[in-house]
């Protein structure tokens, strides 16, 4: 068959095309051919328009066919090949191609002396025979291992037009999927997909009313499919989908469940892109699924809450994330190592070069919440991912204790995290801090705190106390071993001031205020059988209340707590352990004669007679005289509930020492 086209005119066929014919034909013959020409030789070979005719009947056996170099050829052919005037046509039996069957191929040439190939036929057999195929004929390059991992079938209706004239080629071809099954990796395996997909052009897509449809680990799914202008295919499709079955980290995994809407977008690279990245896109209402972590991220299952999420995915990471959820905007570059950043506020950022930001603003957020969120994770080493914060709060709650306005700025530094400013402002107190967490170390922080009342800032927080009114400035500098959600009140050390004015001290029946139990007159003059009913019945007043202390792990000690008021002056010394709410302390109380009772008495009016009776009812107690200044030492130990005050000395001489406080 080869020589064939030795025997045909030039007139019949080009020099180019006769050598194509040549070298296409390997191997076959023709047995009983049979030609007809009816016209003048001169016109030969006949155009349809003019007078004359050749026809040609070629009976072909055990052909080869290299049709095109590079792809697969056509082996042991068996068919007829017709000739009319200058077009040919082959019809042929059933082919093997691997182990595809190609099904009633014909090829027709409408032009002997400008050729171009038609070819259609249908294939049936393995998918991936097609992908082998395709490779050979160098429409694609995908991994041969990749190919051996899909199983399935498919049965294909193909049309290809290849021209010998300069043209381009035409490949057209309607894939009908059979049960494909393919395992990405591990953690990602495709089954039983099924549909049809239509190639035109180096151009996959599916009509608009067909999808493909299958599973993805064993969860139903539906999708159309495209090539884009840079011949990547795009897969998409809207999918029920429960995002838990996505999601390897339990303390995620944990939180979030249910079944939602997603519509999603996928560009996977083509056969000949370069790319190696899997680009997704999905937007979803989140109706259906719960989020049950705290604010600003919490969802009920019945709410909507728009998310877009948009990835690239290669080899077997994510990276480039980019979120929206709940005016929460953030953009992760990698998660091993975390780098990106989340702006509260929605709004986009520049990734820093390592570790994650935090900015923005939120509403509010309950500290007690995430405790519980991360009671099993190391605090020291999330805030070791940690590069930079800067955020603010409208209202801020840990506990009981309220924070309004409350701003944090801080940043990673080498071995540690400093915390530049912290601080808090309302009408009821202004905070001011800043801090060092030394990562598996130790923590430091050091704040200042001022309230013009401290009355109502306690009612504010929600704590019990006997306090009236009273303005307040505070100093800490404490320390305690670990992170900084490590922190208790048992693990604390350092030291702090207090500066309080113009208060009153009511009787003393709560935790928070019962330190101030030293100072309880009412309580005082009911252990040393004094009547003073008639005096503090409305609490002890003070015109400043000041001390220094220190606190370690739960004891709090202080050498100077003294607490000054109209009617007398107290000086306490010792150490109270907050834990187990006891006192060891030693108290020094003196009616206020000197200084203090002729300035009040200027005042006149219901004070000075409060504050002179008060004196004049201790001095009695103890057999002075008002003229003479009294001082009482006694001891309080015990508990708060039950504290035991007993009388160690009284003194009738200002002058006297308290040295022996301290002995």
């Amino acid at each position: 068959m080869r020589y064939i086209t030795n025997y045909f005119p030039n007139s019949f066929i080009s020099l180019e095309s006769s050598n194509y014919f040549n070298s296409a034909f390997t191997k076959g013959y023709s047995r009983d051919a049979k030609i007809f020409i009816n016209g003048s030789i001169s016109d030969f070979p006949f155009y349809d328009s003019l007078f004359g005719l050749s026809y040609a009947v070629f009976p072909i056996n055990n052909l080869d066919v290299d049709y095109k170099k590079g792809w697969l050829p056509f082996e042991n052919i068996k068919g007829t090949a017709y000739f009319k005037n200058r077009s040919a046509k082959f019809i042929s039996n059933d082919i093997s191609i691997l182990q595809t069957k190609l099904i009633s191929p014909i090829l027709n040439i409408y032009d002997v002396q400008n050729t171009e190939l038609l070819i259609k036929g249908n294939l049936k057999g393995p998918f991936r025979d097609l992908l082998i195929f395709s490779n050979r004929a160098g429409l694609s390059n995908i991994n041969s291992n990749k190919i051996q991992a899909i199983n399935g079938n498919a049965e294909t209706g193909f049309f290809m037009n290849l021209p010998f004239n300069g043209k381009k080629n035409i490949v057209k071809s309607e894939v009908k999927l059979q049960n494909l099954s393919y395992n990405l990796d591990d953690k990602n395996q495709f089954k039983e997909i099924n549909g049809k997909i239509y190639y035109d052009n180096r151009k996959f897509y599916t009509n608009d009313d067909d999808y493909i449809k299958g599973f993805y680990n064993n969860n139903e799914i539906k999708f159309k499919l495209k090539s884009n202008k840079d011949d990547n295919f795009i897969i998409s499709g809207t999918q029920i989908l429960n995002i838990n079955d996505y999601i390897d980290a339990s303390n995620i995994k944990d939180y979030i469940a249910g079944n939602s809407s997603w519509k999603y977008n996928i560009i996977i690279p083509g056969f000949n892109s370069n790319e190696d990245k899997i680009l997704i896109k999905a937007v979803s209402d989140l109706r259906g699924t719960i989020v049950d972590y705290p604010s600003p991220f919490k969802k009920k299952k019945n709410t909507e809450s728009d998310i877009q999420i948009s990835a690239s995915f290669k080899k077997t990471a994510f990276e480039n994330i980019e979120i929206k959820y709940n005016n929460i905007y953030s953009e992760i570059k990698t998660l091993k190592p975390l780098n990106g950043y989340i702006n509260f506020s929605g709004e986009k950022n520049i990734i820093p070069k390592n570790g994650f930001d935090i900015y923005g603003a939120l509403n509010f957020i309950d500290l007690k919440d995430w405790k519980k969120i991360n009671k099993n994770s190391k605090q020291n080493n999330i805030l070791s991912f940690i590069n930079k914060i800067d955020i603010t709060f409208s209202k801020f709650v840990n506990d009981n204790i309220v924070l309004d306005n409350f701003y944090i700025n801080g940043n990673s530094n080498n071995s540690s995290f400093v915390f530049n400013e912290i601080s808090a402002k309302n009408k009821k107190i202004n905070i001011n801090a800043n801090g060092n967490i030394e990562y598996n170390n130790i923590s430091n922080f050091k704040i200042n705190a001022t309230g013009d009342n401290l009355q109502e800032l306690l009612n504010y927080w929600g704590i019990d106390h006997s306090i009236r009114d009273s303005s307040i400035l505070s100093k800490f500098d404490i320390s305690w071993q670990g992170g900084l959600f490590d922190y208790s009140i048992e693990k604390v050390y350092g030291k702090f001031s207090i500066k309080m004015k113009d208060g009153r001290l009511k009787k003393v029946g709560s935790r928070a205020s019962r330190i101030f139990g030293l100072f309880n007159i009412d309580l005082l003059s009911k252990r040393l059988s004094l009547d003073f009913d008639d005096v503090t019945k409305n609490g002890f007043y003070f015109n400043s209340l000041d001390g220094d202390f220190r606190i370690d792990y739960g004891d709090i000690f202080t050498t100077n707590l003294l607490i000054k008021g109209p009617s007398a002056e107290m000086l306490a010394v010792g150490t109270t352990d907050i834990i187990n709410e006891t006192y060891d302390m030693q108290v020094v109380a003196s009616p206020e004669f000197g200084e203090a009772l002729p300035a009040i008495a200027l005042l006149g009016g219901p004070i000075t007679a409060a504050a002179t009776f008060a004196a004049e009812k201790l001095a009695k107690a103890f057999g002075k005289d008002i003229n003479d200044l009294i001082k009482i030492k006694y001891n309080v130990s015990g508990t708060w509930d039950d504290p035991i005050i007993k009388i160690i000395k009284k003194k009738s001489s200002a002058l006297d020492t308290i040295e022996e406080l301290f002995e």
